[in-house]
């Protein structure tokens, strides 16, 4: 990976809030699993970096362990953010991770899922608390603003696999390796005068991973929450959260085969 842009002429800032819920919920992103989570192998967080421009331009982007970042939520954190930090809305990124390993908290899941009144609440009383979360971690994270130096390259992660095949009766699910795909991988680092580091990247990468039944905010393979790695169709919903040694061991395993 090469520097392709670096300058010192930036400020930047970092926090992290952990956003696991305080008991067991309903758990998003496969509709076959009807019970609870089990337990928790890893904390959700929120994530946030501010950075500062020599021209004092500032820009946050947060990444968050949860399967999606409802319109409400948006709307919400952008509000406060602009009101209590002097933030405009198009300077905040709020970026999901797609952990299938967290709670159901959108309202019109809640009826996708088919939750009853007292899971519905626990995920209203949830996405409360998601939001208060995420605007405290901006502030926090534009309360560290401090001297940096950014870098910005890309490389390339070659495992996403398109699975939106066309058919004469619409369009069907299933892998198409004909099909338009993004292997790029933008890498954003940051590093503080005394040697601390920070690093940001994406890869369009839906990863499928097996045996969840507590909660867990990572993406399948080494560089997480972002960097994923595709498995075989699970053979069960999760259920559970699973620490990434775990997966990391089921993912080697699958390519050495």
């Amino acid at each position: 990976m090469s520097d392709t842009n670096r300058s010192h002429e930036w400020r930047a800032g970092t926090a992290t809030a952990v956003i696991t819920p305080a008991e067991s919920m309903r758990m998003a992103g496969y509709g076959a699993r009807e019970d609870p989570s089990e337990g928790t192998l890893q904390d959700l967080h929120a994530k946030a970096i501010a950075l500062e421009d020599g021209s004092g331009t500032r820009f946050v982007a947060v990444g968050v362990e949860v399967l999606a970042i409802s319109r409400p939520l948006h709307e919400a954190v952008t509000e406060a953010c602009e009101e209590r930090y002097d933030l405009p809305p198009s300077h905040l990124l709020l970026n999901a991770s797609h952990t299938h390993c967290g709670p159901v908290y959108r309202e019109r899941k809640t009826e996708v899922f088919s939750l009853d009144n007292e899971e519905r609440a626990q995920a209203r009383a949830y996405a409360e608390r998601l939001e208060e979360s995420l605007v405290d971690v901006v502030g926090r994270a534009l309360e560290e603003l401090s001297p940096a130096s950014v870098t910005y390259s890309h490389a390339r992660c070659g495992i996403a696999m398109n699975r939106r095949v066309p058919l004469e009766e619409g369009i069907g699910f299933q892998p198409y390796p004909d099909g338009p795909v993004d292997h790029d991988v933008p890498v954003l680092a940051v590093e503080s005068p005394d040697g601390g580091r920070f690093e940001r990247s994406s890869s369009a990468t839906r990863a499928i991973r097996r045996a969840c039944s507590s909660g867990s905010g990572r993406a399948t393979g080494r560089a997480t929450p972002w960097s994923t790695s595709r498995r075989s169709t699970p053979t069960r919903p999760p259920s559970s959260f699973r620490g990434v040694a775990a997966i990391r061991r089921r993912t080697r395993s699958a390519t050495s085969s």
